[in-house]
């Protein structure tokens, strides 16, 4: 929240005045109008995440996972556009991140998934 403003007027002849002001210095009204104005900001992020299923040799497999929206990166504080694929059937990773405020790319990966390995949740396990 921002810092709040604060303004001060007489009651009676409605001069703006200083907050120590009293009587007013115009026409010696003890009485004052105080106007107190809050501003705040809200923002709204989204993401959506879509994962399609498909019987293959009579098990249930997920084939297709999607990520579209809006992803906050703790490390930095500052929330990230992000579009993430993974198809299974047609062997693709496409991965693109942009930061909101600047507009920059900060990751764009395209290409098999086949080949994307080592990364997030497809990072190797460690032998206990």
């Amino acid at each position: 929240m921002n810092e709040p403003e604060v303004s001060y007027k007489c009651h009676d002849c409605a001069k703006q005045l200083s907050s120590t002001e009293r009587p007013c210095s115009f026409c010696g009204s003890k009485q004052r109008d105080i106007t107190l104005k809050l501003t705040d900001s809200l923002s709204i992020h989204d993401l959506l995440k879509t994962t399609a299923k498909k019987k293959i040799n009579g098990k249930t497999k997920v084939t297709n996972i999607q990520k579209i929206g809006d992803s906050y990166f703790k490390e930095t504080g500052r929330w990230h556009t992000l579009v993430r694929i993974i198809d299974k059937v047609e062997d693709r990773y496409y991965e693109l991140i942009k930061d909101q405020e600047t507009k920059e790319v900060i990751k764009c990966e395209n290409g098999k998934l086949s080949k994307h390995q080592g990364h997030g949740s497809a990072k190797y396990k460690k032998e206990k």
